[in-house]
Formats: structure tokens, C-alpha cells, sequence
């Protein structure tokens, strides 16, 4: 048994709660909507209480959570990193943010009971569409309610929003970019948790807009990929009706590509005048720029050269903490993924590591703890609810059966 015996529902409304404060406790929203200063500290405090609350022998952390030992164990080189080549600046800070924290929530959905995890997917499913929805009437009204809070980050803010570019909605979480990337990371979740075709259907068209609204062009162009490969294998390959559904696929195509061509939705994905523009300028700059970088730099990394950090989250990994790191931190969550994702497809596999990864190459914010976080969020509650199609029976699967990771 997974779960130990004494579970009490005060357990679980800590973690109801503490998936809220995550979720709603943003660092725009947190000192803006809620006037708390520490967003960190709103956003993980019920963690800590109930990772305390309800830690017990089972979790034996060294032995039986052997993809969570690794990732710890990715922390402490990368904290060992810094330290080496002499970067100082908040290293405890990106170390417990960075690993510590999403370890901490990891092992929390891992062992929370079923009757729980129910609960805290519908809050994710709200969450998603609260998040696409506000930017895609911030879009509308070319107003964000919740930009940058952090005065870092402000300039920022004030370049993306500049006279004569292009309007991007900003959302829950601040950032056009870091928006776009949980969204897609949440995305494949989604998209194979719904049974029903018009519910899918919502979906696509929630999320279509609300990346259109973040004028994320990369993100938008793995989404179409997802979303057509998904149809295309299901109810094309897999479906009773091949040849109606393959007529209703290409209608949605056209269908799609004409409502953007007429309307400034779409943003810099059909209407931009170049296609290679300043932004996409600035992606291919920084390659031939880490043509600089020495094979020490490669090896250890070269956090000094924080000129050279671009919106390429991987390139980026590369210059804070050397490439053999960049290598074993994705074998590790490669190997957290593949234990929890064991219930899907093949192709859903894929699509997933494609809609997350390719999304976070192109991003930024991939060296942040809130995509590691979100995706945790995928990874430990939707494959609970997973049902398997063995022809006319199904399937469903009520707990992740424990599995050994090598």
C-alpha cells in the first residue's frame, strides 16, 4: 500500500491549499492582488507544513525514491558549480528554489491520495483556464492587469509593451514568455485527460488564443504541431469514422488559418513583416556569440558572462553552469518523467516531451522553478486519472503503481 492508513482530511485540505497558494499566490499576484511581499514564502509554506505533517518511514528519501535522489544529487553539483567558479550571488536561494522546493512538492502529489488528487485537478484545470482567458481579454481590451511586480523585471515590462510593438498579455504570471511555456507545459496533460470531443475541442481553441494572446511564436507553432498530430492519431489512424474526421480536420486547418490571416490575433506568427525578425535576430545571435566561451567554460560553465544569457533556456544552462551539467540535469527528469508517464502511449510520451522541452529550449524561463514545478504538477497528478483503451473495454487506473527507476 502506497499510502499509509492514518491519512486524515486535514492532510488533505493542507494540500488543497497549498496547490491554491501556489497557484494564486504568483509573483505579480502575490504583492499586487494579495499585498504579501514574500511570494516565496506564500507559495510553499503549506507545502513544508504537510511535507512535516505527513513525512513518515515510507518516503524513505535515499532508497525508494531513487529518481528524486538524482535530482537532489543535480542540485548539490550545480550549488558545487557556483561555488567553483566563484559565483556567490544567491546560491542557497537557487539551490532550495531550484531543487529542494520542487522535490519537496514532488514527494507531496506523489503520496497524496486519489480522493485528494481529484480535488487538486480541477484546481489545475481552473488555473488554466483562468490563465488563458484573462490574457485573451487583456488582449482584447490591450490592458494587463497583473505586469511585473518585480522592479527588475520592469524594463522589461516597458520594452515588451513599448509604442508600436506588438500587444502581449501578461496573464497570471508576468511574463508573455514564462505564460506561454506553462501553458503548453500543462497542455498534453489536458489535451489526454478529456474523453469528450467538444470538451477537447474547447480546449484547443482556449489554448490557441491564449498563446496567440502571449504572442508566443514558438510556443504556437509546437501547439499546432501537438494538436495535429493527437487528432491525426486518434481519430484519424484509431477513429470509426477515418474519412469524416480526416474531412472536419482539414476544415479546422483552413478554418484556422483564415480566421488568423483576417484578424490581428495571430500577432507576429502571420502578420509580422519579417521572418526573421528582432526577436528571432536576437536567437541566432547569441549562437554565434558562445563561439567566445573556452572548453573550461563548456566544462564548468562561465556565470560571469551573464551578457551572453539569451531567451535559449538550454544555451543559457549551458553559460551558468557548463554542458556536462545541462546533460545530467535532463537525464534526470528524463528518468522522473519516464516513471511517471509509464501509462501513456508512446506517441503521447512524445508529445508530451515535445510540448514541455521544445517550449522550454526556446524560453527563458526554462531555468526557473516554476516550469520544473508545473511540470511536476503533470507529471504526478494527471497520469492517476489515466484510462486505457484495450479496444471496447477500458481501464482506469485508480494510484501510480510503484515502479522501480534505474
Amino acid at each position: 500500500m502506497v499510502y499509509y492508513n492514518n491519512y486524515q482530511s486535514m492532510q488533505g485540505y493542507i494540500i488543497i491549499g497549498a496547490m491554491l497558494c501556489y497557484l494564486f499566490i504568483t509573483q505579480t499576484l502575490g504583492p499586487q492582488l494579495w499585498h504579501i511581499p514574500f511570494v516565496l514564502t506564500g507559495q510553499f509554506i503549506l507545502f513544508m507544513v504537510y511535507y512535516i505533517y505527513t513525512y513518515n518511514s515510507q518516503y524513505k528519501l535515499f532508497t525508494k525514491n531513487k529518481c528524486e535522489t538524482l535530482i537532489l544529487i543535480t542540485g548539490c553539483i550545480a550549488v558545487f558549480i557556483r561555488f567553483a567558479n566563484g559565483n556567490m550571488t544567491n546560491v542557497i536561494y537557487y539551490f532550495i528554489t531550484t531543487y529542494i522546493l520542487p522535490i519537496i512538492i514532488l514527494l507531496c502529489l506523489k503520496y497524496t491520495p486519489i480522493k485528494y488528487k481529484r480535488h487538486i485537478k480541477t484546481i489545475i484545470y481552473i488555473f488554466y483556464i483562468i490563465e488563458c482567458s484573462l490574457a485573451i481579454f487583456e488582449r482584447i481590451i490591450q490592458y494587463s492587469f497583473f505586469p511585473f511586480a518585480d522592479i527588475e523585471n520592469f524594463a522589461e515590462y516597458q520594452a515588451i509593451h513599448q509604442t508600436g510593438s506588438e500587444f502581449r498579455s501578461c496573464s497570471l504570471l508576468g511574463n508573455p514568455l514564462t505564460n506561454a511555456l506553462i501553458v503548453m507545459t500543462m497542455y498534453p496533460f489536458l489535451l489526454f485527460d478529456l474523453k469528450k470531443r467538444w470538451h477537447i475541442l474547447s480546449l484547443l481553441i482556449l489554448t490557441l488564443l491564449g498563446l496567440s494572446s502571449f504572442n508566443a511564436r514558438g510556443a504556437t507553432l509546437i501547439f499546432f504541431f501537438v494538436s495535429s498530430v493527437y487528432y491525426f492519431y486518434k481519430w484519424i489512424l484509431h477513429g470509426k469514422r477515418k474519412a469524416l474526421n480526416f474531412i472536419i480536420f482539414m476544415l479546422l486547418a483552413l478554418l484556422i488559418l483564415i480566421g488568423f490571416s483576417q484578424t490581428e490575433m495571430a500577432g507576429r506568427l502571420f502578420h509580422g513583416e519579417k521572418v526573421i525578425d528582432a526577436s528571432a535576430q536576437s536567437r541566432l545571435a547569441i549562437l554565434s556569440q558562445i563561439d567566445s566561451l573556452t572548453f573550461i567554460d563548456y566544462i564548468f560553465g562561465a556565470p560571469s558572462r551573464m551578457t551572453l544569457l539569451s531567451e535559449n533556456g538550454f544555451i543559457n544552462f549551458i553559460i551558468l553552469n557548463g554542458l556536462p551539467f545541462l546533460i545530467f540535469y535532463l537525464y534526470t527528469y528524463l528518468k522522473t518523467i519516464k516513471y511517471y508517464l509509464h501509462r501513456y502511449s508512446m506517441m503521447e510520451k512524445i508529445l508530451i516531451f515535445i510540448s514541455s522541452f521544445g517550449v522550454a529550449a526556446m524560453n527563458p524561463s526554462f531555468t526557473s522553478n516554476n516550469y520544473i514545478i508545473f511540470l511536476i504538477f503533470g507529471l504526478t497528478i494527471f497520469p492517476t486519472f489515466k484510462t486505457i483503451d484495450y479496444g471496447k473495454r477500458f481501464r482506469h487506473y485508480s494510484i501510480i503503481q510503484q515502479r522501480k527507476c534505474y
